[in-house]
């Protein structure tokens, strides 16, 4: 299970737009501060486990000079259910599946997740 696609509205550098995946290997390719490392953090908040960078405050993910504080991360999963799991941000988290308020926890426990981010890379 993974997400077919994810859609941004209002998150770091990344205009609003939605990600179409592949079923199997996605790479992301791109200069030097063109979002890849912001599309991996938007994926990980939406698998329930936030920000990459521990510590970091909700008022910092917004787009810069944006006029809204408010941020949504749309997930829709690629299973029998095509559940979609919103996540709105404002001076908090809320995580909805379908139209149900759950924890990052449940979250977690509903999509098996196992990432490798930038800083993750002295490991292999």
């Amino acid at each position: 299970m993974g997400y077919n696609r994810v859609r941004f509205n209002n998150f770091r550098n990344i205009e609003p737009r939605e990600i179409k995946w592949s079923p199997g290997l996605n790479l992301l390719t791109g200069p030097n501060g063109s979002g890849k490392t912001n599309i991996l953090e938007g994926i990980n908040i939406v698998s329930g486990w936030g920000p990459l960078e521990r510590g970091t405050r909700s008022s910092s993910l917004p787009t810069w000079n944006s006029g809204s504080s408010e941020i949504q991360l749309t997930g829709q999963l690629d299973d029998e259910n095509g559940e979609i799991i919103k996540v709105k941000i404002s001076s908090r988290y809320t995580i909805r599946i379908e139209e149900e308020t759950i924890t990052a926890t449940d979250l977690r426990w509903r999509i098996p997740v196992l990432s490798f981010l930038p800083n993750d890379m002295s490991i292999i």
